[in-house]
């Protein structure tokens, strides 16, 4: 799945990674931090599943075909596996 916006390494903080991305936009004056602890969201993805649809139009002979995954996030079992820090003052000789 391709990213939105301009991704960047900045480095490690405290032995965590540090990306900077474009779509967080920042103010003038202070920059936000999104923190995320992935140990705490799960992802759950199936294989591929095909199925056939008869009739997907009302009067028709047609039969449609569909291959469709499915995929289920869980991104709150923990409410502070995910946080958002603003107003933090950009440092001035950066």
């Amino acid at each position: 799945m391709p990213i939105v916006g301009s991704t960047a390494a900045v480095g490690p903080t405290n032995g965590a990674p540090v990306y900077r991305h474009g779509a967080i936009t920042a103010g003038t004056s202070t920059d936000h931090l999104v923190l995320w602890r992935p140990s705490d969201c799960f992802l759950f993805e199936s294989d591929p599943m095909a199925s056939v649809i008869p009739n997907p139009l009302a009067g028709t002979m047609q039969v449609r075909l569909e291959l469709r995954p499915y995929v289920a996030a869980i991104l709150n079992r923990y409410p502070n596996g995910i946080a958002v820090i603003t107003s933090i003052p950009q440092p001035t000789n950066f």
